[in-house]
């Protein structure tokens, strides 16, 4: 199954850590497919969502290695301004 047929009728999606970090990273294993959900999810035909969890999974390796530009790239996706 594609993720265009996947995603058929779907209006809202609750994302988990990986495709966050797939999509921030630029995954070029992955990047293809998350970048189709973040589109969507940018140009409003889809409502994402993530929990307080994967945003905390998300910041561990940059607090780790100091990497301020990661930790402002998770936190500016997934905290609404």
């Amino acid at each position: 199954m594609k993720i265009d047929e996947a995603l058929s009728g779907v209006s809202w999606l609750f994302l988990d850590t990986a495709p966050v970090v797939y999509f921030v990273e630029e995954n070029p294993d992955f990047l293809p497919i998350v970048r189709i959900i973040f589109d969507r999810i940018e140009n409003a035909a889809l409502m994402g969502s993530v929990g307080p969890v994967t945003l905390a999974e998300c910041l561990v390796m940059p607090y780790r290695t100091g990497d301020v530009n990661g930790q402002r790239g998770f936190t500016e996706l997934l905290i609404p301004n």
